[in-house]
């Protein structure tokens, strides 16, 4: 029969071979195993009857090679036990039980335990491994018997009790000499839990729940141990427990099987006894025991009485054997109010084993002085023949040494790590990992701090996992560098992108260890955002050169546009000085003079929208409109151009009603920008077209014209500032540049878009406008005739106060040419002075005026109760919706953005008139 063999796990060489020294007595093969990977290489090949796994280990704990283990088929039921150095009261023991442990030890082991518990899973292996060979001896002689045959036997059986029941503990079958050998008949314990079998101590032991778990995970459990008749007598069980399992391996039940061998167990104890005194007896067995590197003693009855000490023991308290024979109480008083004696009583008393580790301890020397220990120690409950505790046997070491170099080690590498965690670079160790034919492969993370996860985006969890496992598509150079570092020993720093990971980073990679180690520690920087800053200030600096460069031409263009229209205003007003007695001419060149006037006024509205739009403040007004009434208003607009130009300008516009949500007005701008812009890029005598038509639920109005085109690079920044400066100078009449970067702006506002089409050189340009139907919405109604259609019809007081002069005379002329009479200021004092004397009708007040502005002298007239009814007008430059609040807020009734039209003065005086009661007239 081949050796049986015992496996023993442990990531300290010095633990192995001490559990190897320890197991030598058992004459069994021992093989070692430093990690959880190697454990798992050796169980693929070889068999083993139990595994000594240590709990705490790196890479990978006993806990998780104890998963991995019962995963596999073939070591599903192989017993492990645990080897701890933690508190038991700490051991995870349900976890353990889970995963198919049968038993722990915790560290320092007791050499004696450890031989008891490791010699009955050999046992239990080399009984089974005969079992095995008896059942395939007996299958391959085709000896077979029928279920019938199998309960003939069974009831036969006189000497052996036949017990069924459920994995969870209830009797089903009643066989053999149970109802004999218990004094239970089967209709009374049938259905009931089999802990009524167990003795007391194991059922509050938990033993019939251990019992069915190891047959449940090995396939059999011994079943030696006292038992409980019906009538309170024990008496001892030689047998064992066997999983009954279907075809697919699922238990199904248990069978208990077992005989009375209480007297030959009641003669083997009476012999252990006599071996035992004989043993105590021995000068060999008191040599080990007085010169074990643990000390050990052993105490006798509830008082405690030394019975035993080894040398060890004597040093630790500091006194001789003269304790033998004495009380614990009387030698060690000290220890009593330290609470070792209430732990002595209470494992006397319950004979539950007390595991302590680190446990301080002061006790006092033979000079008189204190001695302050670390000690890990173990009280075990000795029993009797007839299983009653009769003592206590102490067993620990002195670790005051140990915990001194541990905490010494521990408070280095507390140091060493709070550095590497207080660094603002990554920092990581890594294994660079080969493949069958000795070529680096992979590289696994082992150690990192807190800032990797954040200067490379992979997490605090991938210790323990491979650069391909979280990066797999890695550049493979990354690997091969870090271990020409490992192989070669030569540090190297180095800048990189790793593309996979959308980084760059600044590395510096040396190796820990000495030659042959695969350690490579890496320092490290994610530089990512300082290289697309300088990208980025690299881009800023080409778009502020361009930028500089548009608006300088800009600025050049903005000064022609505005120097000719002033050109023939300023000689226009020669003329007229000139020409005052021929009114034919003076009218020809006013017309010529508000031609110009309004071509200036246009550019400025332009650069208005401008700085509106890019700093948000524009508001749109919308409203549900025909798209064929706007269009119709830019058509109209740009007829003039069109006109003087001489161009053919066709117009196609649906006969359904395309209804739109929008601001009219700023979609007429839109539409009348994109003919302007047509008409001054088509050469005399050109064809322009606009359309419309609907696209699902989006309405495309298009513009094409037969001009100068569009190169094919220079359709990407058509829509941009001032594109109009860098191409087709020569060719355009007028204008800034802004007018299409105005019509995309505006045409997002409203949730559309826009874009240029052009096939090259001279061959004409389209335009189209995509934008989103009013869907449901019914036109708006066609504006009603106002007062804007009616005359004045009455003749006002009124105030204008202006401090540029040449404004207020003219708005004075314009309002004295239509009977009105005015009185003119030029500050805020003069303004409010004049106006609580003269009450006048209607005040038109600028708003930037000084000592008062316009918003403090209308809260001042509104403060007036004879000024209530005076109708307020501001006069500004600024005309937001935040402008036109701060207006209302002062109390204006009117709000007028310079320049001023003639127009909307002439609606002011209509709504004016319009508010007087019937038959009423102004002062």
């Amino acid at each position: 029969m081949q050796q049986t063999q015992v496996l023993i796990v442990d990531d300290e060489p010095a633990n192995l071979l001490a559990l190897e020294v320890m197991l030598a007595p058992l004459g069994c093969r021992v093989v070692r195993a430093n990690s959880g990977r190697e454990a798992l290489r050796h169980l693929l090949h070889s068999e083993f009857a139990v595994v000594l796994m240590d709990l705490q280990m790196p890479t990978m704990d006993g806990m998780e090679v104890a998963e991995l283990i019962r995963e596999r088929r073939r070591s599903r039921s192989l017993p492990i036990i645990f080897v701890t150095a933690s508190d038991p009261r700490e051991f995870p023991i349900e976890k353990a039980y889970a995963v198919g442990a049968v038993d722990y030890l915790s560290k320092p082991i007791n050499p004696i335990i450890l031989v008891s518990k490791v010699r009955f899973f050999v046992e239990l292996h080399v009984k089974n491994r005969q079992i095995e060979e008896m059942q395939q001896a007996l299958h391959a002689a085709q000896i077979k018997a029928s279920n019938e045959r199998t309960r003939l036997i069974l009831e036969n059986a006189k000497e052996y009790a036949f017990i069924e029941m459920t994995p969870e503990g209830l009797v089903t079958d009643w066989s053999g000499a149970a109802a004999r050998i218990t004094g239970w008949e089967a209709g009374e314990i049938c259905g009931q839990d089999i802990a009524l079998l167990f003795s007391e101590e194991d059922r509050a032991a938990g033993q019939p729940a251990l019992e069915r778990a190891m047959a449940l995970a090995t396939g059999r459990a011994p079943d030696r141990r006292w038992h409980q008749r019906q009538d309170g007598k024990r008496f001892y069980a030689d047998g064992v427990t066997i999983a009954v399992r279907d075809d697919a391996g699922a238990a199904q039940s248990l069978v208990k099987i077992f005989s009375d061998a209480t007297a030959r167990m009641l003669g083997e104890i009476e012999r252990e006894r006599l071996l035992k005194e004989s043993e105590v007896l021995s000068s060999r067995l008191q040599s080990i025991f007085h010169q074990a590197p643990a000390f050990m003693c052993t105490l006798q009855g509830p008082d405690h009485v030394f019975e035993m000490a080894n040398e060890r023991y004597y040093q630790l308290i500091g006194k001789s054997a003269a304790i033998l024979g004495r009380p614990v109480r009387e030698v060690l008083p000290e220890v009593a109010s330290q609470g070792f004696i209430a732990l002595l009583d209470n494992v006397f008393r319950t004979g539950q084993s007390y595991v302590g580790n680190s446990v301080p301890v002061s006790v006092r020397q033979s000079d008189g002085r204190f001695d302050e220990r670390l000690l890990d120690f173990v009280y075990v409950a000795l029993r009797n023949t007839d299983g009653e505790i009769s003592g206590i046997m102490v067993h620990g070491i002195d670790i005051t040494e140990r915990k001194r170099y541990e905490e010494a080690a521990r408070l280095s590498d507390e140091r060493y790590r709070q550095l590497i965690a207080s660094m603002d670079e990554g920092y990581c160790l890594i294994e660079i990992l080969y493949d069958a034919n000795d070529q680096a492969a992979d590289y696994r993370f082992i150690e990192v701090n807190p800032v990797f996860s954040k200067q490379t985006g992979l997490g605090q969890d991938a210790v323990g996992k491979t650069i391909y496992e979280l990066v797999p598509e890695l550049d493979h150079g990354w690997v091969e560098r870090y271990a020409r570092v490992a192989e070669s020993g030569e540090a190297i720093r180095f800048v990189e992108e790793a593309r996979a990971m959308g980084r760059w980073f600044d590395v510096y990679a040396t190796r820990l260890g000495e030659p042959g180690s695969r350690i490579v520690a890496l320092l490290f920087s994610d530089i990512t955002a300082r290289r697309k800053a300088d990208e980025d200030l690299r881009r800023l600096a080409a778009e502020l050169s361009e930028a500089s460069r548009r608006k300088s031409e800009f600025l050049a263009v903005l000064a022609h546009e505005l120097r000719n229209p002033l050109a023939p205003i300023r000689s226009g007003l020669e003329v007229i000085r000139l020409s005052a007695e021929n009114p034919a001419t003076v009218l020809r060149v006013s017309d010529m003079m508000r031609r110009q006037v309004s071509h200036m006024v246009h550019l400025i509205d332009d650069l208005l929208d401008v700085a509106r739009i890019t700093s948000g403040k524009i508001e749109l007004k919308k409203d549900t409109v025909r798209l064929q009434d706007v269009l119709t208003t830019a058509i109209e607009a740009s007829m003039p151009l069109m006109t003087s130009s001489r161009h053919r300008l066709q117009a196609s516009l649906p006969e359904e009603d395309l209804l739109i949500y929008a601001d009219p007005v700023r979609i007429a701008q839109v539409a009348g920008n994109l003919l302007t812009n047509a008409a001054k890029y088509t050469p005399e005598g050109g064809e322009i077209a606009i359309s419309a038509r609907r696209d699902g639920d989006a309405v495309c109005i298009t513009v094409t014209d037969n001009g100068v085109g569009i190169p094919e690079e220079a359709l990407p920044s058509v829509f941009d500032m001032f594109s109009q400066v860098s191409r087709n100078l020569g060719r355009a009449q007028g204008g800034l540049g802004i007018g299409l970067s105005i019509v995309r702006q505006l045409a997002e506002l409203h949730g559309g878009r826009v874009q240029a089409r052009s096939a090259g050189k001279d061959l004409g340009t389209a335009f189209e406008i995509t934008l989103p139907l009013a869907a449901g919405a019914a036109a708006a109604p066609a504006p009603t005739q106002g007062c804007a259609d009616e005359g004045p019809g009455h003749c006002f007081e009124i105030l204008v106060a202006d401090d540029n002069i040449d404004a207020a005379d003219i708005l004075a002329t314009l309002l004295e040419l239509r009977g009105h009479s005015v009185t003119v200021v030029h500050d805020g004092h003069a303004a409010l002075t004049r106006a609580i004397a003269q009450r006048p009708d209607i005040a038109f007040l600028d708003i930037g005026m000084p000592g008062l502005t316009g918003l403090e002298v209308a809260r001042e007239m509104r403060g007036v109760p004879a000024l209530a009814d005076v109708r307020l007008v501001a006069l500004t430059g600024w005309g937001s919706e935040e402008d036109r609040a701060r207006t209302r807020e002062a109390g204006f009734d009117h709000h007028l953005t310079k320049p001023t039209q003639l127009s909307a003065v002439d609606d002011i005086l209509r709504l004016a008139a319009a508010a007087l009661p019937a038959g009423a007239t102004s002062h």
